[in-house]
This record gives C-alpha cells, sequence and structure tokens, in this order.
C-alpha cells in the first residue's frame, strides 16, 4: 500500500507517546495497524489515531520510524504477504528497500476497553483550553516517590474541579469548572498520560474533546481522530492536599498577597549566577518595609539584589530556592509569604514553594 510519508509520520508520531524504548515485551513495542487505526500501547497508556490501511498487523515501531525519517521520498510503500512486510521508497536502483519484522493482529494483546456505558464529559473549546493549562501548570510540581507525586490529581470541590501535584518540595494547584458525566473524584492522572494528552491537545485542537473516566482507567478523545486511554495512579491513601495548603496559608492571604513588580524574577537569576553548578541553590530572602532582597554566595563570590513592592511586608526572612523559584515565577504574578512556604499565583493557578527558617 502507498503513504504520504509525511501524513503517515504525523500520525505516528502522536501513538508513539505510547511506545515502549524496550523490547522485552513485543506488544510494547510495535504498532498494530488495524485497517482504520493503528494502536500503541506500553502497559501504562495505550494510544489510537486514524490510519487507513489494507493490512491487519503489528511492525515493530523504532524500525518504521527510522526507515521512514531516513527517507526523503513523498511517498513510500508497505506491502505484505503471507510471510512477510517489505518496504520501498524511491527508485529501484537508488532507493530504499527493507523487509520489516511484524507480528499478527492477534498477538497485540491489548484491547479497547468498552466505552459505551461510560459516561463522558463533552469539553466546550473554552473549558477544555482551561483544562489543558491547568494540566501543564501541574506537571511543574510532580515527582515520583509516592502515588499522590506520580501525576495531576483530580478533585470536584462544590461546582470546581481542582487540580494537584507535589513534588515533596512544591504544590501546584489549578481550579477549573465542574466535569459532569465523568466520574471524576480524587483521581491521578499519571504523569506520561497528561504529557501524551497535552501533545493530543497541541496536535487536534480542542474543538472536540471527552473525558470517560473508570474503575482503574481514564480515556481522552479528541473527535474521531484519536483516542488515549491510560491507567489511573492507584492511591490506596491519597493526600488531603486542601489540608496540607491550609496549613501553610493564612487567612490573610487575600489581603497580604501582592503583584510581583517589574523584574522580580531578576533577583533570582541573579542569584543562581552566582551559585552556578552548585547542588543547592538555596538563597536568602528577606521582606523588610515594601522590599523583597535575595542574597546568594558560592565561591564565585556575592550577589544582592531587591525587588521593590507597592505595600510593606510583614518582615520575613527565609531560604529559598532560587531555580524553582525562577520557574515559578514565569507562570505567575503575584507573591505571598506564607508559613514555610512562598506562594507564586495567576488567576486559578497557585504555586507552593517551600521555604527554609533561617
Amino acid at each position: 500500500m502507498r503513504f504520504d510519508r509525511e501524513e503517515l509520520l504525523q500520525q505516528l508520531d502522536v501513538a508513539k507517546l505510547a511506545i515502549d524504548s524496550r523490547d522485552f515485551i513485543p506488544i510494547l513495542s510495535h504498532f498494530c495497524f488495524h485497517g482504520k487505526t493503528v494502536t500503541a500501547y506500553n502497559d501504562f497508556i495505550g494510544i489510537q489515531v486514524n490510519c487507513k490501511t489494507n493490512f491487519t498487523l503489528a511492525l515493530q515501531a523504532n524500525i518504521l520510524l527510522k526507515l521512514l525519517s531516513s527517507v526523503s521520498t513523498k511517498e513510500v510503500d508497505i506491502g505484505f504477504s503471507k510471510n512477510a512486510v517489505f518496504f520501498k521508497a524511491g527508485a529501484a536502483r537508488t532507493g530504499v528497500r527493507g523487509r520489516l519484522p511484524f507480528m499478527g493482529e492477534e498477538d497485540f494483546l491489548f484491547k479497547w476497553p468498552n466505552l459505551k456505558r461510560i459516561g463522558m464529559h463533552t469539553f466546550k473549546e473554552k473549558q477544555a483550553e482551561r483544562f489543558f493549562n491547568g494540566i501543564q501548570l501541574c506537571l511543574s510540581s510532580v515527582g515520583d516517590q509516592m502515588p499522590s507525586q506520580m501525576g495531576v490529581t483530580l478533585n470536584h470541590k462544590g461546582k470546581s474541579l481542582c487540580m494537584y501535584s507535589t513534588n515533596n518540595k512544591a504544590i501546584s494547584k489549578f481550579t477549573t469548572t465542574a466535569l459532569t458525566n465523568a466520574g471524576v473524584e480524587n483521581i491521578i492522572l499519571p504523569t506520561i498520560f497528561c504529557q501524551a494528552i497535552l501533545k493530543g491537545a497541541q496536535t487536534y485542537g480542542l474543538e472536540n474533546v471527552g473525558i470517560q473516566v473508570a474503575k482503574g482507567f481514564v480515556v481522552v478523545s479528541f473527535g474521531d481522530e484519536c483516542k488515549m486511554y491510560g491507567k489511573l495512579v492507584n492511591n490506596k491513601d491519597p493526600l488531603d492536599f486542601e489540608e496540607v495548603i491550609g496549613e501553610h496559608i493564612g487567612k490573610d492571604y487575600a489581603d497580604t498577597k501582592q503583584k510581583a513588580p517589574k523584574g522580580f524574577a531578576d533577583i533570582f537569576n541573579r542569584a543562581l549566577l552566582i551559585l552556578g553548578n552548585d547542588l543547592q541553590k538555596t538563597v536568602i530572602a528577606q521582606c523588610e518595609l515594601n522590599t523583597v532582597t535575595v542574597e546568594a554566595k558560592s565561591s564565585l563570590g556575592k550577589v544582592k539584589s531587591s525587588a521593590v513592592f507597592k505595600k510593606n511586608w510583614k518582615a520575613h526572612t527565609c531560604g529559598i530556592d532560587a531555580e524553582l523559584a525562577v520557574k515559578a515565577v514565569e507562570n505567575c504574578d503575584t507573591v505571598y509569604f506564607g508559613n514555610r512556604v512562598v506562594v507564586f499565583s495567576k488567576g486559578n493557578y497557585m504555586h507552593l514553594l517551600s521555604t527554609q527558617s533561617i
């Protein structure tokens, strides 16, 4: 069968997110072509993308991708017989010819779950935009040490959906509108699945996105073009994020937080220049009157710089990881110093960064 090479690569570019780089278990490293779609599965996530073929079999993903990327022809041919699959690109004498390892469709053991009885929430475009933006922001705080750190937690709170993540150094929270008919209640979307659906949103847009949640798994669909399956993180002892946040943010939060002045991130960037390759990126931050001063010392020298706010701060001194602070400021425009944390926020997004007592 003849394929447009670029089109096939674009289709496989999304599906390959579910390919395992190891070859121990064949189905985890193969694309399975079903005639109308292609599927990849790596035991954590599964991705199915529209791709029309006149064959139903599974091809070794890395070999196929390398062949498609190594040629520059507009079209390629993938032919099959009972015992072999052939790849052809370009003229007979100067082009590329090869046999592809394959296995039968029946040996690709992953099967999509029956989704007909599972409620679906269909996003309006603006809501989808907020949802995926929240996932993107929360990925800045994921870790891998315990279940609550291994992805983005979703939980309803009244008419709102709250997203949380943590890596034990920071907590991210994003609030958006609730999802209906989706069964979303204290579930954790694994990091790899979050990264995959962000790629899906970038590739297919946000005009027709749906989410379905069942016991143990979640499926996000991008119209009829692509659907993504992910196993939920098994968490028998869920973290109460709101309780943790409440321990660090006082009742004065709304009145005390301030808009960050222009150049606020620069005081942390200057500190990073001095810290160089030091493993410890901790700097001393001091609030005095309406000024926040950051000081850093290393073998390269010492730097001290300040940012002036509109209102006075309560006198406060703490140690802050400058590298994490820079990343937080990129997405936020408001600052608050709380109980052992500094809180960066913007709109519906809040990022709590732990601090050290000085």
